[in-house]
């Protein structure tokens, strides 16, 4: 009996590349539908924008430049004139290809899932590992001709107008040149900090750190994102002599590493540029170094983690036994208490769940950070507007990661539970997604960082701030949940429902008021005298709250639900 021939190794890479691929664009959490996919290329296009905008809005100063006589205008002058715009657009690709690489998180390494189901087909481990880094090559390419091309014929047409046709295109393939260059740096540094920890620590233990790395990454490429400015001009300053003289921190840039790659090219002679040049391809070919040695040992890991497994600790933990403690404390009702359980272990466990809250707390440290770092020092007679804005940032920035969570689910193959199981007591769900979120997304953030300010400006202070904080988390709590309904994690994931494209304007009015206009109005009050004015603020919040949530409970339809067997059995099931 003759064995029947193993598939060609080159049709297996392709086959197993197209379904990798296809991981990054989409999931079987949407339930078959496209709104991920749409998603993705909202988000491209988004990234897309800065590199169009940027040269359109400087062009006309450019030409002006050009045209005025030296030694503060002429083509030289020009030249050293543009690294600020330049270096900026470079600090905008970097940051920009990291944070979709952080969004793809769960798709950039091997999973065990995959060495379980692929251990069971005649394919070898070679032939999967060299089919995931085909993936994600493909998928590095498209982020790049996604973002980079539009953006070089810009930048090519308004500099090659200032200067001479050649020189636009030779702008137009730098800018592609070291777009390219710097966004491969920033990619290759998320996924070889991937690999380093799970080749280091193992499966288990990067699974448990995996929320801890995605904020600490996300947090990263937020305070790059705000530090671009500062390092913006510091680079026209330090390299050409450009106004104040700048620090030597900036030559330590990533972004102004790579902008050396660019004077070069358009004939900056300086011998610093050589030192940038050598910096920034010492650290690219370092960052592939890493992924290419990480990766094999990092799928070697998982298989043997496959194959041979640990044993589960036979007793919770203390911070387990208290984390399950939880739900009883909230409410009363046995559905409200399944339904937290449900959810917080959810979030707590499954991988794409966790980058969510991960990403949503590392936004808001990357802008925490800096606001508390200019206000080290001596305190004021009243805290200032940026310090108050802090415990609102935190809070804004939980809630909405929750209310994101609640609508992907944990499997969706079995979502039919709760349908089957959810009874008349439907209600319960949505105290509990509200309990939950002013508990984890209001009282904790404030609990966290209110009382510096008692420390600082005294008791009456905090504890208004406090009822402001605490009123404007309700009403963004109620907000958030006008359009939801049933348990949380448990229906296909609709990102089109959020409908960004045509209400993103309101989002970030809405984001505005609570971050920058409320802060702003606490402060002038307090500085003012007028501190009984918070309790006004509060007052008004307090209000609206109920308002939003009488009319959100109005709108509602009363959903069609299957006989249940009530809701003693839904916490049976949940077991």
């Amino acid at each position: 009996m003759t064995r029947a021939p193993l598939p060609q190794e080159s049709s297996q890479i392709a086959a197993l590349t197209r379904s990798f691929l296809a991981r990054f664009f989409d999931n079987e959490m949407t339930g078959g539908s496209s709104d991920l996919q749409h998603a993705f290329f909202w988000l491209l296009a988004a990234l897309a924008t800065p590199g169009l905008v940027m040269p359109t809005v400087a062009g006309n100063g450019w030409n002006i430049m050009a045209l005025a006589p030296g030694p503060e205008g002429g083509l030289d002058f020009l030249r050293m004139q543009a690294s600020a715009n330049l270096t900026f657009s470079i600090g905008v690709t970097m940051v920009g290809i990291g944070l979709m690489a952080a969004v793809s998180w769960q798709s950039l390494l091997l999973e065990r899932r995959d060495v379980q189901v692929l251990g069971t087909f005649p394919v070898r481990y070679r032939t999967v590992l060299i089919a995931k880094l085909c993936s994600l090559v493909l998928f590095f390419l498209i982020l790049v001709a996604a973002t980079a091309p539009l953006s070089a014929v810009c930048y090519g047409l308004f500099l090659g107008t200032a200067f001479s046709v050649p020189f636009g295109f030779r702008v137009a393939g730098l800018h592609v040149l070291v777009s390219t260059l710097a966004a491969l740096a920033s990619y290759l540094a998320v996924i070889g900090f991937q690999g380093l920890v799970l080749s280091v620590a193992g499966p288990r233990l990067f699974t448990r750190v995996a929320p801890l790395l995605q904020l600490l990454v996300v947090a990263m490429l937020g305070l790059l994102f705000l530090s671009l400015p500062a390092a913006s001009t510091a680079t026209l300053g330090r390299l050409y002599a450009i106004g104040p003289t700048s620090p030597d921190w900036v030559l330590w840039m990533p972004t102004t590493w790579f902008y050396g790659i660019y004077a070069k090219g358009m004939g900056v002679t300086l011998p610093i540029m050589d030192v940038l040049i050598g910096r920034a391809m010492t650290t690219t070919v370092a960052l592939l170094a890493i992924v290419l040695v990480t990766y094999p040992l990092s799928y070697r890991r998982l298989i043997v983690d496959a194959l041979i497994g640990v044993a589960a600790p036979a007793r919770r933990s203390l911070p387990g036994r208290g984390v399950a403690a939880i739900p009883a404390l909230l409410s009363a009702s046995p559905v409200a208490q399944a339904t937290l359980q449900f959810t917080m272990t959810t979030i707590g466990r499954v991988g794409v769940h966790r980058l969510v809250m991960s990403m949503a707390v590392g936004a808001a440290m990357a802008i925490i950070v800096p606001l508390a770092a200019a206000n080290l020092g001596p305190a004021g007679v009243s805290p200032a507007a940026s310090v108050l804005a802090i415990p609102i940032v935190l809070m804004t920035a939980v809630l909405i990661g929750l209310r994101i969570t609640y609508a992907m689910p944990a499997e969706l193959g079995a979502a039919w539970l709760f349908r089957a199981a959810a009874g008349q007591e439907w209600a319960e769900h949505r105290i509990a997604a509200r309990r939950l979120m002013l508990v984890a997304g209001v009282l904790l953030p404030i609990a966290i960082t209110v009382p510096v300010f008692g420390s600082d400006w005294g008791v009456g202070t905090a504890l208004l701030h406090s009822l402001v904080c605490a009123a404007l988390g309700a009403l963004i709590t109620e907000g958030l949940l006008i359009d939801f309904d049933g348990v949380p994690c448990s229906a296909p994931f609709e990102p089109g429902r959020a409908q960004l494209e045509s209400r993103w304007p309101w989002y970030l009015a809405g984001m505005n008021i609570a971050m920058l206009g409320i802060p702003i109005n606490e402060a002038e009050l307090l500085i003012t005298g007028r501190p009984l004015g918070l309790l006004v603020i509060a007052g008004v919040f307090a209000v609206n709250t109920a308002i939003v949530r009488r009319w959100s409970e109005y709108r509602r339809p009363e959903p069609v639900t299957q006989e249940s067997p009530g809701p003693a059995s839904f916490r049976v099931l949940l077991r």
